[in-house]
């Protein structure tokens, strides 16, 4: 049976994985003309919502006919090169990538979850770490990341499992459910694993044991602002407000401040902000609290005294444009957005319009304490079928991408933080006020709790919070429909 995903609701608007369809008909002519190989994992049954991307690299001519993988249409167009073409360390090396260790042979399979940008950024590391261990062939299967689930209990069952996955944090829940993953503490040693942000590792230890390696350091919603407007950012919701409102400008179409107050990732970094919780320490929901009421309330303050109007929730592409156009002072969003606007930071054209500053979300005045979010930092994960050369393979692209270079690469590429302590604290994340503001954010939140009673938490807070906004429902019965809401939901997780 295909198990029920009942993914975080902010998530399911933010991230909006665009996979390119492939169709059966396309895949059954590739494999037609390609042929199987039994020794390659797959998907046990091909989906159209996943689409296959190859970053290949070197393999003797001899092992060709065992190895071949099919090769597929990238996600976003261009070209894959065929796998199975030798790759000579003088060619290489004139691409400009010295080989590290060419007696490595082994295939590595990886499948990913990656909005689309980031998939096709992390397919030319992989293509690149196969210049540099020419012995090994990298392919890379993309799906959406409720189907990845599906087709990773599916891969179980037929002990067909790629070598690693790469997926939020908060994936663990499902793949440790199907016995999918080994531990990553015990293929790794402990100083190697201490070298990563604690808070990008701690989505993905469950009961004290490692299961992920943290490929980023993300998945947090953050302030985003244009220094044009608000030349600094404002550190209280006083403060906020006051730099808001005299931006809101109709006949402009002026927004002072854009954020989906419907979507509960705010609504829980609020709550965090006054000192509430989501479980208590068996992972039972604690929704119905006084730190509720007063998050609640706060929301409904903020609409109250116009900080946060109708234009704050235009739809997504209109918010996105009024913000390049110059017509958004503050947008409060998901880390990942920094990426559409990276040449916003510190443009280059002085007609530009908007100058991109990232910043934590602001204090809460009652309380003088910072919102505190969750993150889902983006992960690895080691297959549990992984023995032998592939897993030495799969370790070796984790210590490999845990180097300065491919860490550096990470954010130029990405816009997003990689996870190690080392590039984290690094003048090029330090000297850059967009990447420290980002850093901060990430400092001030927590990792999600790796549970599945977490899926009963969001599930139950959007109608709730809907009917505070809409001022049809006070916040103390708001915060007492979530709470019975959110049990009602554990208790139908735990017949399944």
């Amino acid at each position: 049976m295909k198990p029920m995903i009942i993914r975080d609701l902010n998530l399911k608007k933010w991230f909006r994985l665009n996979g390119v369809v492939l169709s059966l008909l396309l895949l059954g002519l590739i494999l037609a003309a390609c042929g199987n190989d039994p020794a390659t994992p797959g998907p046990v049954s091909p989906s159209p919502a996943a689409t296959t991307a190859v970053a290949t690299t070197a393999v003797a001519i001899t092992e060709a006919p065992t190895t071949t993988v099919v090769p597929a249409t990238p996600l976003n167009g261009g070209s894959v090169t065929p796998v199975g073409i030798p790759t000579t360390a003088a060619s290489t090396q004139a691409a400009g990538v010295a080989v590290i260790d060419p007696n490595l042979k082994s295939e590595l399979i990886i499948w990913d979850a990656l909005p689309d940008k980031e998939a096709s950024s992390f397919r030319d590391l992989a293509t690149t770490f196969g210049k540099a261990y020419p012995g090994v062939k990298v392919s890379v299967l993309h799906f959406e990341g409720d189907e990845l689930v599906y087709q990773v209990e599916e891969a179980v069952k037929s002990k067909k499992l790629p070598d690693l996955i790469l997926a939020s944090s908060d994936f663990v829940t499902d793949f440790n459910a199907v016995k999918a993953l080994q531990p990553a503490d015990k293929v790794f040693d402990q100083t190697f694993l201490s070298g990563f942000a604690d808070n990008a590792m701690g989505g993905s230890r469950v009961d004290s044991t490692q299961w992920g390696v943290p490929f980023t350091y993300s998945g947090t919603p953050v302030m985003l602002y244009n220094k044009k407007l608000v030349p600094t950012a404002p550190t209280t919701w006083d403060e906020l407000g006051k730099v808001a409102r005299p931006l809101y400008d109709q006949k402009e179409k002026k927004i002072g401040v854009a954020v989906d107050i419907n979507e509960p990732y705010m609504l829980l970094s609020l709550l965090g902000g006054f000192g509430g919780t989501v479980l208590d320490s068996k992972n039972q929901p604690t929704l119905d609290t006084p730190q509720m009421v007063s998050a609640l309330t706060f929301v409904d303050t903020l609409l109250k005294d116009r900080t946060l109007r109708a234009e704050s929730r235009l739809k997504d592409n209109q918010i996105d444009y009024a913000f390049r156009d110059g017509r958004l002072g503050i947008y409060l969003a998901g880390d990942w957005l920094i990426s559409q606007y990276a040449g916003a930071i510190n443009p280059s054209d002085t007609d530009a319009k908007l100058e991109l500053g990232v910043a934590p979300l602001p204090k809460v005045d009652k309380t003088g304490q910072s919102p505190i979010p969750f993150n889902t930092s983006k992960t690895f994960f080691i297959g549990s079928q992984a023995t032998g050369e592939r897993l030495k393979a799969a370790k070796t692209l984790l210590e490999w991408l845990a180097k300065p270079e491919q860490q550096a690469t990470i954010l130029t590429k990405q816009a997003l933080l990689p996870a190690t302590k080392a590039f984290l604290s690094s003048e090029a994340v330090k000297s850059n006020p967009v990447w420290s503001g980002l850093l901060a954010q990430l400092e001030l939140g927590k990792p999600q709790p790796p549970v599945i009673e977490m899926r009963a938490v969001w599930e139950s807070l959007r109608p709730g919070l809907e009917g505070v906004v809409a001022s049809t429902m006070k916040p103390a019965e708001a915060a007492k429909k979530m709470q019975q809401t959110a049990l009602d939901n554990v208790a139908k997780l735990a017949v399944k």
